[in-house]
């Protein structure tokens, strides 16, 4: 990926096909942990696109444990070797507390486990844009439900924090 605006373009591409099949129907834009991040981040900056009528955002992941030294060696690789794979390091006990769901996702091809420096410098980059962002909102703008399981540890509980007083 070489720019985050690439997953809200082809956000935007679903939401526009999704509006032209259903005319008249609500559309609610469901977004988990780093779907969450992408989702917020579209209907955010997403003014001029086409909005949902309802957003749902599930451990969004505007924030994490990472090691705080792997930020600026993100931007520093991305320069260099933005295509080196890197495992992502996601608990098999943190997708789920069901044994059987985690060895579907290791089943499922579509389902990595490792990401690209450029990914991770981008994801980075925008937890910080979208964190700025909210912290000078008075309201989202759609509706917007969000729930955040307490003892997540894939997403810190206060990712959500910044979504205190935000009126929606």
């Amino acid at each position: 990926m070489d720019s985050w605006s690439i997953l809200h373009d082809d956000l935007q591409a679903r939401l526009t096909s999704l509006r032209d099949s259903y005319p008249g129907k609500p559309l609610v834009l469901y977004g988990h942990s780093l779907g969450g991040l992408v989702a917020c981040g579209y209907v955010l900056c997403g003014l001029d696109r086409p909005l949902p009528d309802v957003l749902v955002l599930s451990a969004p992941a505007l924030d994490d444990n990472q090691p705080g030294w792997q930020r600026p060696m993100a931007r520093l690789l991305t320069g260099v070797v933005p295509k080196l794979q890197l495992a992502n390091r996601v608990p098999d006990a943190g997708r789920s507390h069901d044994a059987a769901v985690s060895e579907k996702v290791k089943a499922d091809p579509l389902c990595g486990s490792t990401s690209t420096v450029r990914t991770g410098a981008e994801a980075f980059k925008e937890q910080d844009r979208l964190r700025e962002m909210l912290a000078g909102l008075e309201s989202m703008p759609v509706p917007t439900y969000i729930l955040h399981g307490s003892a997540d540890p894939i997403v810190p509980l206060r990712a959500t924090d910044v979504f205190e007083d935000k009126g929606n």
